[in-house]
């Protein structure tokens, strides 16, 4: 029987849970604490992110009766980073004393957490987990254990990361709570690709809370590059270009599902018996609104050297703006500041006039293909410093290839 993620981790934390909803403590929490606030329903779109705006930033929308007006009030610059918090579902029938440790593999979030390879005991389990319902009494998994405090951290934080990319809040961007949630909400999708990790199941420990997820074999790619170029030893095209064409498949079917995961990265990407499966959704968000918007963060997340240009957006509050002359006021366009020292996305005034300079706030667009392919070029650009003969058809072989696959995928 699973128990909603809030509530569990909020009760371990000591606030208060009323209908659904955990309310600050004010001994535990204060100052921006505050929960966002979304619809009681579950089910990643059945409750629309983006709508709320904090009362004292960016305003209170009055409320409306036709979904014309609701339009009209929308602004995708506001978005709830507490989305899938409501989708972690945490299992009470599992115990600590079903897996045996069979060895440590590394620390995680910031040495608040470990990951470990276990061997999983299923025979003294009454019903099966509610995502590995069933299986092989007996199983190797790899448990991520974080500390309780640090899954439960985001908690009562702000949601609108328009405000949390200003300063005003303490909330931190690796969210376990939120990976617990989008692990729980892809293990109840029957169409899930194999190209992305799977969660077997999460429960709470006597001090952790335990994510049990499946054992890739092989390792992530990083190491694997790591492991040939001591080895000496190099890579098909056909491999890599199958590789990309995997990774692409996962990101796809998490754009389909309005999943970002604004963190692909070669360490973040594993093998499994050779397949390519995509993991670590801790920094995932919402992609699009209920009603289709293209929904817009702020603060550039993910690993530096794997960042799309996109998603460096200027610090200043507001910036000056040529209005493009075939502009049109309240749309959306991508233009260079007057500065001339970035280029963003801004949603023009209503007040706009084609060829004026403006002043008003910018968001950041959606970071989609980039990494997925910059992930290929990695491996491109290591694969060219060894023997491999032609470099230039084994270059123009691979990026050929990647791009023509993540145009026909994305």
């Amino acid at each position: 029987m699973g128990l909603h993620g809030d509530r569990i981790v909020a009760e371990a934390v000591g606030l208060e849970v009323v209908e659904g909803r955990s309310q600050p403590d004010d001994k535990v929490l204060s100052g921006d604490a505050h929960l966002s606030s979304v619809s009681t329903e579950t089910g990643p779109h059945s409750h629309q992110s983006g709508e709320r705006s904090s009362s004292d930033e960016l305003g209170t929308l009055a409320p409306t009766t036709s979904r014309d007006a609701e339009d009209a009030l929308f602004d995708p610059r506001n978005t709830n980073l507490d989305y899938f918090h409501r989708e972690a579902r945490f299992e009470q029938e599992i115990s600590e004393g079903q897996f045996t440790k069979l060895k440590g593999l590394s620390d995680c979030c910031r040495s608040d957490g470990k990951v470990e390879l276990h061997r999983w005991s299923k025979s003294c389990h009454v019903g099966g987990s509610w995502a590995s319902p069933t299986g092989p009494e007996d199983c190797t998994v790899v448990v991520k254990r974080v500390v309780k405090a640090r899954v439960s951290y985001n908690i009562g934080k702000e949601p609108n990361e328009r405000i949390v990319s200003r300063g005003l809040s303490q909330r931190r961007c690796e969210d376990i709570l939120n990976e617990i949630g989008v692990y729980c909400y892809l293990a109840q999708q029957h169409d899930l690709p194999q190209y992305i990790l799977r969660m077997h199941t999460v429960f709470q420990g006597s001090s952790d809370v335990w994510l049990v997820l499946e054992h890739a074999n092989d390792g992530d790619l990083f190491a694997v590059v790591q492991k040939m170029k001591r080895e000496g030893s190099g890579l098909s095209t056909t491999q890599l270009v199958t590789w990309t064409w995997q990774l692409l498949q996962a990101v796809r079917y998490m754009h389909k599902h309005r999943i970002g995961h604004r963190d692909i990265s070669m360490e973040n990407v594993l093998l499994c018996n050779g397949l390519v499966q995509l993991m670590d959704f801790g920094q995932s968000v919402q992609t699009h609104s209920a009603n289709g918007a293209v929904l817009r963060y702020f603060i550039p997340l993910g690993k530096p050297y794997y960042r799309p240009p996109e998603c460096y957006a200027p610090t200043e509050k507001l910036v000056q703006v040529h209005v493009p002359k075939r502009a049109r006021p309240g749309e959306i366009n991508f233009v260079q500041t007057v500065s001339r020292d970035c280029l963003c996305e801004v949603l023009l005034p209503t007040a706009a006039v084609p060829g004026q300079i403006v002043q008003q706030s910018h968001g950041a667009m959606q970071s989609r293909r980039w990494t997925c392919l910059l992930v290929a070029f990695v491996f491109l650009s290591w694969l060219l410093g060894c023997r491999l003969g032609s470099r230039q058809i084994l270059l123009t072989r691979i990026l050929l290839g990647c791009i023509s696959v993540a145009f026909r995928s994305c």
